[in-house]
């Protein structure tokens, strides 16, 4: 069992502590599958109340138990991305060995997708899960797959032949408006919302395509994916962007983000396999102290494949280093160049950077700034590089 498997089940465990002394007994109602908040048994559909009760599962160390029933519920509801995510997310951030398993259980359905017609955004989930599935089942399926069926359809067919462009490669930095970024640069080439590829739910097929396939796709996103682990190959030919946001302003967006009520995130098996180290949710100076590197300081975790004195440094993986400030007008010139108007809403919807039930004189930003150090560090570096828009 790899290292960030294991640690993903450790997080898993802590997260079960911490939804169990969250929720009052009040609030609970048994099941076969255990104690659940009565919100998925009462407020949400059948089919993500039984996705809910397959994610209790995991976090109970059920782990064959919730992959069976998990693959059952795609079978039964290929539409029902709660559980296609979940499914890619035990598979590939949990370790769950059951590949055979839920290919035989998709196989009959995922086989009508021979051609790129056949697919829209509703069923392209159960797609790419079932590329995934194949990938390690049967290989020469998901190639022609990939091939004849994945590429024809997410291309948007008038931008296709186009090659008056420099391809783009985004590191997506969390907290850093990177959805955004995504969505408005999936766009240009790509059908709307496909955004490429969800990597932790399909981490196999996303780095096939980007090992086997480098230089098929005008724009590719690194997901939260570390340098060190990125399987692309050129990346010299690609423009580099990166968005960049002070780091205490990035971690307390993160604090908030997670301190929500952890039962509301059973739904769906989190994508991102460093998610559950939000739990059990601390306070904020506590929370610095525990979580891990790709969590307190992505910044620093995310190009450490770029710090070793083997590689050329940070200037190899940059070419345009952007402070999130400026990131709608750097937005709006980069789509002009590339021939589209940009939407009304702006390359990045704005968001509150502070949080009022923190005082500022409530903590201690001197000290913040020490368990930053590591993206303060990279911040500073990649704010001088010659295309730095600070």
């Amino acid at each position: 069992m790899g290292k960030s498997t294991l640690r993903y089940r450790e997080a898993l465990a802590k997260y079960r502590i911490s939804l169990n002394c969250s929720i009052t007994n009040n609030s609970l109602k048994h099941s076969r599958s255990g104690f659940l908040p009565s919100l998925f048994l009462g407020g949400a559909d059948k089919v993500k109340r039984a996705t809910a009760r397959a994610n209790y599962l995991v976090l109970r160390g059920e782990v064959n138990e919730a992959g069976e029933r998990l693959a059952n519920i795609v079978e039964k509801f290929p539409k029902s991305r709660a559980a296609i995510i979940s499914l890619g997310s035990l598979l590939n951030q949990v370790g769950w060995e059951g590949h055979e398993i839920a290919w035989t259980r998709i196989l009959k359905q995922w086989s009508w997708f021979d051609r790129p017609e056949k697919i829209n955004l509703g069923n392209f989930p159960f797609f790419a899960l079932g590329v995934e599935l194949a990938l390690v089942c049967e290989p020469r399926l998901a190639d022609l797959a990939i091939k004849n069926v994945y590429f024809p359809f997410i291309w948007k067919y008038e931008r296709k032949d186009k090659k008056d462009y420099d391809p783009i490669f985004y590191w997506h930095v969390p907290k850093t408006g990177g959805t955004s970024v995504n969505y408005n640069l999936s766009k240009v080439w790509y059908r709307s919302d496909t955004q490429f590829l969800p990597s932790y739910t399909t981490r196999g097929f996303f780095s096939y395509v980007v090992e086997n396939h480098d230089g098929v796709l005008p724009y590719i996103s690194s997901a939260h994916m570390s340098s060190s682990d990125f399987p692309i190959k050129s990346i010299e030919r690609y423009r580099k962007l990166v968005v960049l946001r002070d780091p205490k302003e990035r971690a307390l967006s993160a604090w908030r983000q997670y301190r929500e009520n952890p039962a509301s995130r059973l739904i769906v098996l989190p994508q991102h396999g460093f998610v559950w180290d939000f739990f059990p949710v601390l306070d904020f100076k506590n929370w610095l102290k525990t979580a891990p590197l790709e969590v307190v300081n992505p910044l620093s975790w995310t190009f450490s494949g770029y710090s070793s004195p083997q590689s050329l440094g940070l200037s190899r993986a940059i070419d345009d280093a952007i402070l999130i400030k400026n990131l709608d007008s750097f937005g709006d010139e980069l789509l002009q160049s590339l021939g589209v108007e940009n939407s009304s809403e702006g390359f990045r919807v704005s968001k509150n950077i502070t949080n009022k039930s923190i005082k500022e004189g409530e903590i201690d930003w001197e000290g913040v700034v020490r368990f930053l150090n590591p993206d303060y560090s990279i911040y500073n570096q990649l704010k001088t590089t010659p295309n730095a828009l600070v």
